[in-house]
């Protein structure tokens, strides 16, 4: 689903002077939660009392799958961790990783509070392939996924000349699935955290 409306409520004075406008619009738009006020997307992450006011209002509505996803996923948000000692680890595993000749690029998103670790890409120096280099990196990402309790995702790109359909086989063998959760844009997901 790219985009679904829920509907408008009120917002408070604060945001009304700050905003100029005395309703807010609730919408999901490519699995993140918005608010929209007077044409200006509004990060719900950052404003924690629109947020709980647009949850407050989806609780009201009839249950379905994707309302339920989207109150699961952000009442999560409380669910902290300290992101320092992951982007340690990761800066550890990417120089690793470039003693083995293989370039490996990951990152952190950590606004909001629910942080999840992204590979933006792992790529095999052209004389080391068939080696098992990217499955030893595979296996430690997966690790650390599971060690913070964190998702791991990434988006499948041909961009180094890779056949996408081999692609997908590859990562669905360490656990990675089709992506549908709420809140992160990315095509495949690995892992869980704890509830």
């Amino acid at each position: 689903m790219r985009h679904k409306r829920f509907g408008v409520i009120p917002i408070g004075k604060e945001y009304e002077e700050r905003y100029g406008e005395s309703k807010m619009e609730i919408y999901i738009f490519e699995n993140v939660l918005k608010g929209r006020i007077y044409n200006s997307g509004v990060y719900l992450e950052n404003e924690p009392k629109l947020l709980e006011q647009a949850l407050d209002f989806l609780k009201s509505l009839k249950p379905t799958k994707t309302i339920n996803n989207i109150i699961n996923y952000y009442t999560q948000l409380d669910n902290k961790f300290n992101t320092a000692d992951l982007k340690k680890e990761i800066i550890q595993l990417e120089k690793s990783a470039l003693k083995d000749n293989v370039e490996l690029s990951l990152n952190v998103e950590d606004y909001g509070a629910y942080p999840y670790l992204i590979l933006d890409s792992i790529v095999v120096n052209e004389h080391m392939r068939n080696q098992g280099l990217g499955t030893k990196y595979m296996k430690k990402l997966t690790k650390l996924s599971d060690k913070y309790k964190i998702y791991l995702v990434l988006n499948v790109s041909d961009c180094f000349g890779s056949n996408l359909t081999k692609l997908r086989w590859f990562y669905r063998n360490f656990g990675f699935k089709n992506n549908t959760t709420i809140g992160i844009p990315y095509e495949m997901i690995y892992g869980k955290k704890e509830e």
